[in-house]
């Protein structure tokens, strides 16, 4: 079983990384169904230049505003060098990519695999889901109706008790007063 709010704060810490992620789906977009995440080169970096992989094009994207950059500060054992350039393949950038945001272990690898299996069959499968959510739920409720009354309270300060109590008092002495004369009119007129 999975806990749902350790696996979120991983899954932020990979989504830090946009950068990576956009030049990964880049790759994956332009390459298309033939990727061979392994040994397909993504990109290659030689000099102050990053080039599409394979070829002499520099390469540039709308949304990564320095691939060479970004490239370039990832570690040696995420690309292979060759003859002064750089080479990264989608599986050197992907693992790098997780890497960096949360694995540092083959043991947390592995848990952060088995939280994306267990999270897959459901979010009943978490063990904080149901008490963590539900309490969430219960308080916030609490706070909605606190904080409802006191909005009220503020909108509507005719509806408050002393309010309420002062235009009771004044319509019942009103009605009283009103019989009262009814009634001596009635006794000294009528009779």
């Amino acid at each position: 079983m999975s806990n749902l709010k350790a696996f979120e704060t991983t899954l932020d810490g990979i989504n830090t990384n946009l950068d990576l992620y956009r030049l990964l789906d880049a790759c994956k977009t332009r390459v298309g169904s033939s990727i061979i995440a392994s040994s397909t080169i993504c990109y290659d970096l030689s000099g102050t230049v990053a080039y599409t992989g394979g070829s002499a094009t520099p390469y540039v994207n709308a949304y990564v505003s320095n691939p060479f950059h970004t490239l370039n500060t990832i570690p040696s054992p995420y690309f292979t060098e060759k003859d002064g350039k750089r080479s990264f393949t989608y599986d050197n950038i992907l693992g790098y990519w997780v890497n960096t945001g949360y694995i540092t272990d083959m043991d947390k690898l592995t848990a952060f695999k088995q939280d994306i299996t267990d999270l897959s069959g459901g979010l009943n499968r978490a063990t904080d889901f149901n008490s963590n959510i539900k309490d969430k739920y219960k308080t916030i409720n609490e706070l909605r109706s606190e904080l409802d009354n006191k909005m009220r309270d503020i909108y509507n300060p005719e509806d408050q008790d002393p309010y309420i109590l002062h235009n009771q008092s004044v319509y019942m002495t009103l009605s009283w007063t009103i019989l009262a004369t009814s009634v001596l009119y009635y006794l000294f007129v009528k009779l």
